[in-house]
């Protein structure tokens, strides 16, 4: 009897044991579960993730083919412009649009005299420099060979100096636009005009009214300025005087 009790308590602790294995095999079965549903979750997380990361990689792509289409627009329209003034230069200085050699500007023209303190042509403030600038997120780069100026709604547009009229109309996306000779060798170019108020062939003086300021690329008023010694551009910041 004493032997079959002993073997009744044997029998009673094994199962037992079997019982509290059977819970804790059933507790790691649902950390198992748990664990493979986390699993299944990230991983459609990561598919998501992935999706998103191409579709970004592939509007990033589309942007800087756009950012640099857009600056080889902007380097023809420069060149464009260019060859205009140049083209100018040679037939303005003749009668009746005869060639000439162009007036070779000397350091006493009137532009060198007034270097840093020449009056500018509307008031307002600069939101495009002269020379190269790199855009900080597509990274490409644009000459510029003036200046935009952003201004209040209606701003007359004044000359530089004297001089005669020999552009005044659109071109390309600077819109209205005057070129005016100074008959020493010096041009300047007003861009983004709202109207025009001079013609080709008109004389004006000092401060004359060209125009007044038109929407700058963006919408906001202003006017683009360019300054040409001879055929070549140079930085209207250094001849006009300090912005206020």
């Amino acid at each position: 009897a004493r032997r079959a009790a002993i073997q009744v308590e044997i029998l009673t602790q094994s199962g037992d044991s079997l019982a509290h294995f059977r819970d804790s095999l059933e507790t790691l079965r649902e950390s198992v579960r748990s664990l493979r549903t986390e699993m299944e979750e990230l991983q459609e997380r990561i598919y998501r993730e992935e999706e998103s990361q191409a579709l970004l990689r592939m509007t990033l792509r589309e942007e800087i083919s756009a950012a640099a289409e857009s600056a080889a627009v902007l380097e023809a329209q420069r060149r464009e412009l260019s060859a205009l003034v140049a083209d100018l230069r040679v037939t303005s200085q003749g009668s009746g649009g005869t060639a000439v050699v162009p007036v070779q500007p000397g350091g006493d023209s009137y532009f060198e005299r007034m270097r840093g303190a020449l009056s500018w042509p509307g008031r307002g403030s600069v939101v495009r420099r002269f020379g190269v600038e790199r855009d900080p997120i597509y990274g490409t780069e644009t000459v510029c060979d003036g200046v935009s100026v952003a201004t209040a709604p209606g701003e007359t547009v004044r000359a530089l100096a004297g001089g005669s009229v020999v552009f005044s109309r659109e071109f390309m996306s600077l819109g209205r636009m005057v070129v005016l000779d100074h008959r020493d060798g010096w041009y300047s170019v007003y861009g983004h005009l709202g109207n025009l108020q001079v013609a080709r062939g008109d004389s004006v003086s000092q401060g004359g009214a060209l125009g007044v300021a038109g929407p700058l690329p963006g919408g906001r008023p202003g006017y683009y300025l360019e300054m040409r010694r001879g055929a070549e551009p140079v930085d209207p910041m250094a001849y006009l005087e300090p912005p206020r």
